[in-house]
């Protein structure tokens, strides 16, 4: 959980009332009678709040916070079910499908050894190695 000290109850403050106050003017000029004006009372409320008494913003803040992290945890969760159904199964599917083997898993117990030769390549001077990269 974050904390909930006068910077961060600041910045909450200060931002949430930024983010009414830019939906209030958004909303003006969309047209909407009279529903802007709740915005800006509520957008003026928390950054004034914030400016001046950030610590009544602090219950509001651990409600935020609690949803934030719930929405983060599910999102979380969401995405990579995505990843691994969208993108990891129909590549491992085609994979098995046409019979590759890229990583040379499968047994052969006919083979006597798994090593792989690899060709040597030159000697090189101690002092290569000191700047590999």
């Amino acid at each position: 959980m974050a904390k909930t000290e006068g910077k961060n109850l600041r910045s909450f403050g200060l931002i949430l009332g930024s983010i009414l106050l830019a939906l209030s003017i958004r909303l003006c000029f969309k047209g909407q009678p009279m529903t802007w004006i709740y915005f800006v009372i509520a957008g003026s409320a928390f950054g004034i709040a914030g400016l001046v008494a950030p610590s009544i913003l602090r219950p509001i803040y651990k409600v935020w916070m609690r949803i934030a992290h719930i929405i983060g945890w599910l999102n979380t969760k969401f995405l990579l079910l995505l990843i691994f159904y969208l993108i990891f199964l129909p590549i491992g599917l085609f994979m098995r499908l046409t019979g590759k083997d890229l990583l040379g898993l499968k047994m052969d117990r006919v083979k006597e050894s798994y090593w792989i030769a690899r060709p040597r390549k030159k000697v090189l001077e101690p002092a290569q190695y000191e700047k590999q990269f």
